[in-house]
C-alpha cells in the first residue's frame, strides 16, 4: 500500500519527516483509498490504509496527534457502522490504546459510550467484547474523565457476566482483570461494591498460573481501605503483667518456648531498667555511663525507650520523663564519643544517636544516615541493618530487601533482630514480586517470592508465643503460601491448621496484656477476606476457574478470527494482529513505542525527554539544544529538574517566548 500510494520509508527518520512535511498531501492520498475501498467493499484496501494509519500512529506521536486532529478517529469509527469491517475499526482501537498520545485520549472520551454499545449490541459475537474490553484495559484513564458519562455498575456487571461464559478466552479473562486492576477511583468503586468481583479474585487465588494468583491479590489489595497505623503504650503491657500471674496454659506454652525470649518480659525488664536509670543519674550525673547502659538497652531490646509512647507514663512525648530523655540524650553521644576506651563506646553512641534522631519529628532521614554511617564503619553489627531497614522498607522495598538479608548474615544475632529483619525481608519481597506481573521479569520475581515464602516459614517458626506483630505475621504466610503453593496448599489442610493453632493462642496473650485484637492492618484484612470468602468464591467461580486452568502458557495471546468471518476479514485480522504482536515482542526493558523495525539507536533522538513519547520531529532545548521535546508543554514540565544541567547560559530563567524549544 505504501509503495502504491507513493509513500517515503515508515521505518526510518527521515521518512517520518517526509510525512511530517506534507501530511496534507499524505493524509489525502490515504483518505481517497479508504473511500474507494468503502465505496468498493474492498476489504484488503481497506485494511491497508488502516494499517498504514496505524503504523504512523504507533511510531510518531506527533504525527498520531496530527493525525487525530485531521478526523482520523471519525473516519475509523463509521467501520464499526457495518459489521464487515466492525473488527478492522476495533483492532485499529486496540492498537492505538497501546501508544496513544495527548490528543487521543481527548478525543477518544467522545466514542467510549459508543463502544459499550457495540459490545452489548454483539454480545453472543466472542470477538467485539474480547477487543472492546481490551480498549478500555489499555486505557483506564478515560473513565476517569468527567466527560465521560457512563452507567459503571452494569459495564462490571457485565464484564463479570462475560467471565462466566463457557466461550471465555485467556484474551478476554487477562483483559478484563486488566481493566480491573488498572482502573480509575471510579470503576473501583464499583468493584468494591460488587462482591462478586471480590469472590472472583479470592477464587483465582487457587488457579494454577502464579501470575493469575499474583493479579487476584492485588485486586483483594485494592479494595482494602488504607490503614492508619496504631501504637500500643506498653507501659499498660507492663501493668497487665503485675496484676497477676500468667494462667496456667499460658505459662507453660511460655515455659515451653523460654520466657527470658518472651516480648513481655523484654518489655517489663526494659521499662525497670529505663526508670532505675534515670533515677540514679538524677542523683549522680554520669553521662558516659548513662549513655553506655542506654546505648547497650537499645541494641539489646526491642522496646528501648523512648518508644511513641512514653514507657513511664504511656504518654506522648511532651513529659517531664521524655524532657529528661531529650535533653540527657545528646550529652551521653558526646561523652561516648569523647571517650572511646572500649571499641564498642562508637557503636553504642551510634545506637544512641539513631534512637535519639528517630524519636525526632521528622528525623527519618538523618537516624537513616546514621545507620548507614555505621554500617560503613563495622558492618558486622546486626543492629544497625535493622535500624536501616525500619527507616526505610515502607519507601525503598529494594534496598530494604538487599540490606534485611544482608543483615541476617551477621553472626550473634538477637531473636527480636532476626524477627524484624525477616518481617522487613517478607514484606519487600512480597510488595516487589506483586507490585508488576512482567512477563520478561517473571524469574525474578519468583525468586523473590520463594525467598518470602522461607523467611515466613522461618519467622512464625522462631517468633515468641506473645508477639505483638504474630497476627500480622501469620496473615502474611497465608497470604505467601497461597501465591508460592496455589491449590497444592488446602485451604484446611495440616499446615493451615497450624497456623491456625498459632493464632489462637496468640489471641489468648494479647487478650490478656490488653492489647486489642481488632488493630487493623493489610495483610490481616487480606487474609480475613480470603478465608471468609473462599467457601463461597469457590462455588460461584467454580467453572471459571476449571477453564483459566485449562489455558495453556504458551498460547495465551487467543485467537480472535473466527469461522464466520469470509476470507478477506479473516487475512485482514491476522495481518494487523502482527502490530501487537511488535509491542508483545519488545525485549525487555525496551521503550514500547519502539518499533519492532529500529534500532534503540535510531530511536533515541527521537524520544522526548519529559514524556518519553517518540517523534522524528522533536525539537531541541532553545538553550542546551541537547534535550528534546514534543512540545512546549512538556518542556515547561521538565524545567525544573532540566535548569541546574542546562549549559546554554550560565543564568538559567524561566523558558520566555525567545527561548522556546527550536
Amino acid at each position: 500500500m505504501c509503495a502504491i500510494l507513493n509513500f517515503p520509508d515508515l521505518t526510518t527518520r527521515n521518512g517520518l519527516k517526509d510525512v511530517h512535511a506534507d501530511l496534507e498531501a499524505y493524509d489525502s492520498r490515504l483518505n481517497q483509498a479508504f473511500k474507494y475501498g468503502r465505496q468498493n467493499r474492498n476489504f484488503k484496501i481497506m485494511g491497508g490504509v488502516v494499517a498504514v494509519w496505524t503504523k504512523m500512529c504507533t511510531v510518531d506521536s506527533i504525527l498520531q496527534d496530527r493525525l487525530i486532529d485531521a478526523g482520523l478517529l471519525e473516519r475509523v469509527m463509521t467501520l464499526t457502522e457495518n459489521s464487515e469491517t466492525l473488527g478492522l475499526a476495533l483492532r485499529f482501537l486496540n492498537v492505538i490504546t497501546f501508544h496513544f498520545g495527548k490528543r487521543f485520549a481527548l478525543e477518544f472520551r467522545r466514542y467510549v459510550g459508543k463502544l459499550i454499545s457495540l459490545w452489548k449490541a454483539h454480545v453472543d459475537d466472542p470477538m467485539v467484547p474480547s477487543l472492546v474490553l481490551g480498549i478500555l484495559a489499555h486505557s483506564p484513564s478515560v473513565l476517569q474523565s468527567p466527560s465521560v458519562r457512563i452507567e459503571l455498575s452494569p459495564l462490571v456487571e457485565n464484564i463479570l457476566e462475560t467471565l462466566r461464559q463457557p466461550a471465555l478466552t485467556s484474551w478476554l479473562f487477562d483483559h478484563a482483570m486488566a481493566f480491573f486492576g488498572g482502573s480509575s477511583s471510579n470503576v473501583l468503586s464499583e468493584c468494591k461494591n460488587n462482591r462478586s468481583y471480590l469472590l472472583l479474585c479470592v477464587a483465582m487465588l487457587r488457579s494454577h498460573d502464579l501470575n493469575r494468583r499474583m493479579q487476584a491479590l492485588r485486586g483483594i489489595w485494592r479494595m482494602s481501605s488504607p490503614v492508619t497505623c496504631k501504637y500500643i503504650a506498653t507501659f499498660a503491657i507492663v501493668g497487665n503483667l503485675k496484676k497477676c500471674d500468667y494462667p496456667s496454659d499460658l505459662s507453660a506454652i511460655l515455659g515451653e518456648f523460654g520466657q527470658e525470649r518472651t516480648e513481655a518480659l523484654g518489655i517489663k525488664l526494659c521499662m525497670r531498667d529505663y526508670v532505675a536509670l534515670h533515677s540514679q543519674n538524677t542523683l549522680k550525673p554520669d553521662p558516659l555511663a548513662l549513655g553506655r547502659a542506654l546505648g547497650a538497652q537499645i541494641m539489646t531490646n526491642q522496646f528501648s525507650v523512648p518508644q511513641k509512647a512514653c514507657t513511664g507514663c504511656a504518654r506522648l512525648r511532651s513529659c517531664a520523663c521524655c524532657s529528661d530523655w531529650n535533653k540527657c540524650a545528646p550529652e551521653c553521644i558526646v561523652a561516648l564519643r569523647a571517650a572511646s576506651e572500649h571499641p564498642s563506646d562508637l557503636d553504642l553512641a551510634d545506637a544512641l544517636e539513631w534512637k535519639s534522631t528517630h524519636c525526632e519529628k521528622d528525623g527519618g532521614k538523618k537516624a537513616l544516615q546514621v545507620a548507614r554511617n555505621a554500617i560503613s564503619r563495622v558492618p558486622s553489627i546486626p543492629f544497625f541493618y535493622y535500624a536501616v531497614a525500619s527507616q526505610q522498607h515502607n519507601v525503598d522495598h529494594l534496598d530494604t530487601l538487599r540490606v534485611s538479608k544482608k543483615g541476617l548474615k551477621c553472626p550473634d544475632i538477637p531473636l527480636w533482630i532476626r524477627t524484624s529483619l525477616l518481617r522487613y525481608a517478607i514484606n519487600s519481597a512480597l510488595h516487589i514480586s506483586t507490585a508488576a506481573c512482567s512477563w520478561d521479569q517473571r524469574a525474578n520475581f519468583l525468586a523473590m517470592l520463594i525467598s518470602a515464602h522461607e523467611d515466613s516459614c522461618e519467622l512464625i517458626r522462631i517468633l515468641p508465643p506473645d508477639s505483638m506483630f504474630m497476627q500480622g505475621d501469620l496473615s502474611i504466610h497465608i497470604i505467601v503460601t497461597l501465591l508460592v503453593r496455589g491449590p497444592e496448599c488446602a485451604i484446611d489442610g495440616p499446615e493451615m491448621q497450624e497456623v491456625s493453632k498459632k493464632s489462637e493462642i496468640n489471641n489468648k496473650f494479647m487478650d490478656y496484656l490488653g492489647i486489642p485484637l481488632g488493630m487493623p492492618s493489610l495483610v490481616k484484612d487480606t487474609r480475613k477476606q480470603i478465608l471468609d470468602n473462599m467457601s463461597d468464591a469457590l462455588q460461584e467461580w467454580k467453572d471459571t476457574l476449571e477453564i483459566t486452568n485449562g489455558f495453556v502458557a504458551e498460547s495465551q495471546e487467543s485467537d480472535l478470527t473466527f469461522a464466520d468471518h469470509d476470507e478477506s476479514a479473516r487475512h485482514l485480522d491476522t495481518w494487523l494482529s502482527n502490530f501487537e504482536d511488535e509491542d508483545r515482542r519488545a525485549k525487555p526493558g525496551q521503550y514500547r513505542w519502539w518499533s519492532a523495525e529500529m534500532s534503540k539507536e535510531q530511536l533515541t533522538p527521537m524520544r522526548c525527554t519529559w514524556c518519553e513519547r517518540t517523534s522524528a520531529v522533536l525539537k531541541k532545548c532553545g538553550q542546551c539544544g541537547t534535550t528534546r521535546y514534543c512540545d512546549s508543554e512538556c518542556q515547561k514540565s521538565h524545567w525544573a529538574e532540566h535548569k541546574s544541567s542546562c549549559q546554554g547560559k550560565k543564568a538559567a530563567p524561566q523558558p520566555t517566548s525567545e527561548m522556546r524549544i527550536k
